[in-house]
């Protein structure tokens, strides 16, 4: 059988195929299929075509190079009809397979490696028994679930702000920071009762350029709790919900857990195409509680930052 032959026997019937199911789906002709089940089988398989296209045009360059190769080898076979020349032809076949893929690889490739700045406290830092609180916690840069910190003895306590002031808390970056994937904080909480268990007691607002604020709800028992839950046992919240709040420091002073936790901020990508100017931070108080209660402390903030580190081009 010559090779136009098998060609036509082929491809024949899928082109008159294609052209029914066309027509068809166009005019309803063929009774058979004048259906409401019919004309969805027909819509479903023309879509399927349809994106079988699409998937071809835009490989056609690596289909057309793979075509001809098979094609091209396919006639060296059937010149010479020898074994030694199939096993040649597929070794050749592979070798400019791979050719093709670096001829029409792209031509940059860009690497993206996670860039970690520590941010200082000093300019909001007004409490400094940090290392009263945690005598077994070393100062200095720690690293907790793989982020580093910077922990000093003075931190941001909200306990220290009067619970009437509505004024939050600044804390300016020293210039603008672009591509902010995450924020990192260490953070616990204080007086957090069980019966205040799902109150809002804090919020982060992240500043960007050119975007309304980006704002996070500091929640006890959801992504906060209790950094001493021992003191009164049974009555403090010990543990959080939110899979972004893991815990990053325990210790036992007389017995009793003293914990900190870290709580990660993820940025939405369109936010991360603009530069990160500053924080603010409120304290919420639930009405009528006692001045005091229901605080939390930031011990130490991280931004995680995507830079490009290499090119290739």
């Amino acid at each position: 059988m010559k090779m136009e032959t098998l060609i036509a026997i082929c491809v024949a019937p899928i082109i008159v195929g294609v052209l029914l199911l066309f027509i068809e789906y166009r005019t309803g002709f063929f009774h058979p299929m004048n259906s409401k089940r019919g004309h969805s089988i027909l819509e479903r398989l023309w879509r399927a075509c349809l994106r079988l296209f699409n998937w071809m045009w835009k490989y056609r360059r690596y289909i057309l190079l793979v075509a001809l190769l098979i094609c091209l080898e396919g006639v060296l076979y059937w010149l010479y009809a020898e074994w030694r020349l199939i096993v040649l032809s597929i070794a050749h076949l592979a070798l400019m397979m791979f050719a093709a893929l670096l001829l029409f690889a792209p031509k940059r490739l860009t690497m993206i490696q996670r860039s970690l700045k520590k941010l200082s406290l000093a300019q909001i830092a007004n409490d400094d028994d940090l290392e009263e609180r945690y005598p077994g916690l070393s100062l200095g840069e720690r690293q907790f679930n793989g982020v580093s910190f910077v922990l000093s003895t003075k931190y941001f306590n909200t306990y220290r702000i009067r619970a009437d002031v509505d004024t939050p808390t600044e804390l300016r970056l020293d210039k603008p920071l672009e591509r902010v994937g995450s924020v990192h904080m260490l953070v616990i909480a204080g007086n957090g009762y069980n019966r205040y268990e799902g109150v809002k007691i804090g919020r982060i607002q992240l500043i960007f350029t050119d975007e309304i604020p980006r704002e996070t709800e500091l929640i006890l028992g959801q992504n906060v709790r209790e950094w001493a839950p021992d003191n009164v046992p049974g009555e403090l919240v010990d543990s959080v919900t939110e899979k972004l709040s893991r815990a990053a420091w325990k210790e036992y002073v007389s017995k009793e857990r003293r914990l900190i936790d870290h709580l990660e901020i993820p940025v939405p990508e369109h936010y991360r195409r603009k530069a990160l100017e500053r924080m603010l931070i409120f304290r919420d108080v639930r009405p009528g509680t006692p001045e005091g209660m229901l605080s939390f402390s930031i011990f130490a903030i991280t931004l995680e930052q995507s830079v490009t580190v290499l090119t290739l081009r």
